[in-house]
């Protein structure tokens, strides 16, 4: 007899126990969609790209756009030495050996960028040397070559004045 009562507590207590899972599945259903939903929409506002004039922007090149525009060194032979915003008393410097850029050549203004960065080579290494000259050691190795790259990438860009231009690469980069 004694096993028969244990039995039903046993029974009786799953039963409770799964009636209160179902409950509480319902309940939390409706919730759980509404969420799903709100994460929905978020997810689709954070993945547009908005210009600045608040149109969609389309990345409307593929790689075989792109062209990459070496700029010319003064001196070949040697690698291009950008002097560091100073902390203390020691010279730190960043020396490039070359440095290009990727051109986007589906650009309406794609040829007369390339002309203009090949044969005025200077304003591009001016801009590159205002980015990386204005940081200190440091923070050069903090941000990276790929953070410098992206920075130069944007001032290049205001110089030039174009969107032409997508990239930039420097190549044998050592900061010391």
């Amino acid at each position: 007899m004694k096993k028969n009562i244990t039995t039903i507590v046993i029974m009786a207590s799953s039963l409770i126990n799964l009636i209160l899972t179902i409950i509480i599945v319902f309940s939390l259903l409706s919730s759980i969609n509404k969420s799903n939903t709100l994460i929905s929409k978020i997810a689709g506002i954070i993945d547009l790209e908005v210009s600045a004039d608040g149109s969609e922007e389309e990345e409307a090149y593929s790689i075989d756009d792109l062209e990459l525009v070496p700029i010319p060194n003064f001196n070949e032979e040697q690698d291009r030495t950008i002097t560091l915003k100073s902390t203390d008393d020691s010279l730190h410097v960043v020396k490039i050996g070359k440095f290009s850029v990727s051109v986007n050549k589906g650009a309406d203004d794609s040829s007369s960028i390339i002309t203009t960065l090949t044969e005025k080579p200077t304003f591009a290494w001016d801009a590159l040397e205002s980015v990386i000259g204005q940081y200190t050691i440091k923070e050069v190795n903090e941000k990276g070559r790929i953070g410098l790259q992206e920075e130069a990438l944007t001032k290049i860009q205001e110089v030039y004045k174009t969107e032409s231009i997508i990239g930039v690469n420097l190549e044998s980069f050592i900061a010391q």
